[in-house]
């Protein structure tokens, strides 16, 4: 089943369809909706969502709620961004503790509210995020410059108004509030947008305004126009503030859990905010230093009173207004638990089909749902079950509509992250965080000049352009400068530890010395390529052990690895067992770095290998490591019928026998 024949099963339900009439009827009313389960929330919003046409802002109590939820939609409608309202300050007036990415999405958000004009958007928040009151929507139509394409305005202009929107100009703009010129170019990393823009100029002229990848400088699409916004918390710290309900249209349907938790954790807020408050004024002497809470933040009463001019859904199962306008009881039951017992879970499966209910498989992975069904046709070949291709996260059995969605991550008792959206950090820029922090005399290396040292990022004039570029010093003091647009031609040297490279020459002797240099390197990888064919050939022609193809048992381990697969990881592990099922010995190394999952790997070999029979050593470098890698085997194994153990120098003479004696 598609995730939009799911969606539609609750978009055409006759009592959604009637409530999301009497809500575009009516501004204002108060309902109740109870009975939901698992990520039926979603379902819910979702299909409410399109039916109504209206924004739509659904109120959590946390912030990891909120971030589950906006996954949910994320998966169930991919062509609606679902925004998040998140909260910015870690702590009341901590200004220097700021989240620049958390800033950037909430000036998103009132920007997106600010420009539209279909009236059609869909936003999370919880309640520590409603806490801090947002800049009013004039300062922040002031406070906004809106370029476009083929408009004439100057790039001093622009330069002039991010340096008083308080913009740090940068070589290379890695992260919100900075901004780079180059030639006829600007990067500007606006709060408005998840990536920078890059504006061209031809003239006074703005040529082209691209999106663009600041780790990668490759440009992400083109746009017409953009809003260039400033941090909202702290340029415009001093600008009066407005609550952030007061953005939102009259005509917009709030979904909030509990109107009771809000109101609380917003009153609790609110006090901290009045403590540290009265500490800075003591530290102060009494100067005030800022504003007082009441103009930078709400309070549960003031929140009540405005959210009463919305129409509400309590979807909870306490409410908090006397009267409603209409109650809805939706029948349905979370997801059991089965703990990876599949024969249970085949039995609970084949109850539901003889009671008429479909059973869902929701996994973001076929290769999951493809798992599930072998293990059920071994299992029970009666049972079925539909996949679908949606990340949801809590299954839930819905018995209005007959459906019962189960998660594969539940199934397997996996934890299920949520994956919020990425954000361009400066340890992404790996090209550019080397570059910044290479040192003068460093050495490095050029295509085509070879061995040189760097002596800078300097600023030069190329024709009536100005324009940065790398300065490298060669042997004799000769030079070279490249192009920030060339850095994929330059590498940091790396050789022997301590070993002092010896420089190049520039020129026609250069060059001809480099190319020999270049040349002696590749007939020394050749001939190490033929030496390693020569000893595979040799391997090739040994006879070798063919294990059999994956078993149930193989399928229902990898799929109870509490972690998704990585690409990487799933392709070596079909790699590795392809490699034992060859009558040929098995020659393959697997590389990564820590935490990527290569012990994952070999316990599924290991495991492949006992199931037909065979014994498995695992070599360690550490004693410590031979403790820590047993403990994982044996953890992972701990439900299979197979025996983990170890030797070290730690354990007794007599247990290190017994451990032998059983691999005899």
């Amino acid at each position: 089943m598609k995730t939009e024949e799911l969606l539609k099963l609750y978009q055409q339900h006759p009592e959604l369809v009637a409530f999301s009439e009497q809500l575009k009827q009516k501004t204002g009313g108060k309902y109740h909706l109870q009975g939901l389960c698992g990520s039926q929330l979603s379902f819910w919003v979702s299909a409410m969502y399109r039916l109504m046409g209206r924004n739509v802002l659904i109120i959590l109590n946390e912030q990891e709620e909120a971030l589950y939820l906006q996954n949910d939609l994320r998966s169930l409608m991919p062509k609606k961004e679902a925004l998040l309202f998140p909260a910015s300050y870690k702590r009341p007036y901590e200004v220097e503790e700021v989240d620049n990415a958390n800033v950037l999405q909430r000036a998103e958000v009132l920007n997106t509210l600010n420009h539209t004009k279909t009236g059609r958007q869909l936003i999370i928040t919880y309640a520590e995020a409603l806490s801090e009151q947002v800049i009013n929507k004039r300062s922040l139509v002031r406070n906004t410059l809106e370029i476009r394409e083929s408009e004439s305005c100057g790039m001093e202009f622009i330069v002039e108004t991010l340096e008083e929107y308080g913009f740090e100009r940068e070589d290379f703009v890695y992260e919100p509030g900075q901004y780079a010129v180059r030639g006829g170019i600007v990067d500007v990393y606006s709060f408005g947008h998840e990536l920078p823009y890059r504006i061209e100029f031809f003239g006074e002229e703005i040529d082209s305004i691209r999106l663009f990848d600041p780790a990668t400088q490759m440009s992400e699409g083109r746009v017409k126009q953009v809003s260039l916004i400033p941090n909202i918390q702290t340029q415009l710290s001093q600008e009066a503030r407005m609550s952030f309900l007061e953005y939102l249209s009259p005509s917009t349907v709030v979904f909030i859990k509990s109107v009771d938790f809000v109101k609380a954790d917003l009153d609790r807020m609110f006090n901290k905010a009045g403590q540290r408050y009265q500490a800075l004024l003591e530290q102060s002497k009494g100067a005030a230093l800022s504003s007082e809470p009441a103009e930078i933040y709400l309070d549960g009463q003031r929140f009540v009173k405005e959210l009463e001019g919305f129409s509400v859904v309590e979807a909870g199962s306490r409410v908090f207004f006397a009267r409603h306008d209409a109650r809805i009881h939706w029948k349905s039951t979370a997801q059991p638990a089965f703990h990876k017992e599949f024969e249970l879970l085949a039995r609970h499966l084949k109850d539901n089909q003889a009671a008429g209910v479909r059973n869902l498989i929701c996994a973001n992975n076929p290769k999951q749902i493809r798992r599930l069904e072998e293990i059920f046709e071994e299992i029970d070949p009666q049972v079925q079950i539909e996949g679908v291709l949606c990340e949801i996260h809590e299954g839930f059995l819905d018995q209005q509509l007959r459906i019962a969605c189960y998660t594969d991550h539940q199934i397997f008792d996996r934890y299920h992250r949520y994956k919020a959206r990425a954000q361009s950090k400066r340890s992404q820029a790996i090209t550019l965080k080397e570059l910044r922090e290479l040192n003068p005399r460093d050495y490095v290396v050029h295509v085509h000049h070879g061995i040189g040292q760097f002596a800078g990022l300097h600023t030069i004039k190329v024709g009536e352009h100005i324009q940065e570029a790398i300065k490298i010093i060669y042997k004799g003091g000769d030079s070279i400068f490249v192009n920030v647009n060339s850095l994929h031609k330059i590498s940091k040297y790396t050789g022997k530890e301590g070993a002092v490279p010896k420089l190049n020459r520039l020129g026609k002797a250069g060059a001809a010395a480099w190319a020999k240099t270049k040349q002696k390197a590749r007939n020394r990888v050749k001939q190490l390529a033929f030496d390693l064919v020569e000893v595979y050939a040799k391997r090739k022609a040994t006879p070798g052990f063919a294990f059999s193809a994956d078993t149930y048992m193989q399928r229902e381990l990898e799929a109870s690895f509490m972690y998704e697969d990585t690409p990487d990881q799933e392709r070596t592990t079909a790699e590795v067992k392809d490699d034992m099922e060859k009558p040929i010995p098995m020659d393959r190394l697997v590389c990564g770095d820590v935490g990527f999952g290569k012990t994952e790997i070999a316990i599924r070999a290991a495991f492949k290998a006992a199931v037909d029979g065979k014994q498995t050593a695992v070599l360690v470098p550490t004693t410590i490591l031979a403790l820590q890698h047993y403990r994982t085997f044996r953890e992972r194994l701990r439900d299979m019928p197979v025996t983990v153990d170890y030797v070290n120098r730690f354990r007794s003479s007599k247990q290190i026998k017994e451990t032998l004696a059983k691999t005899a």
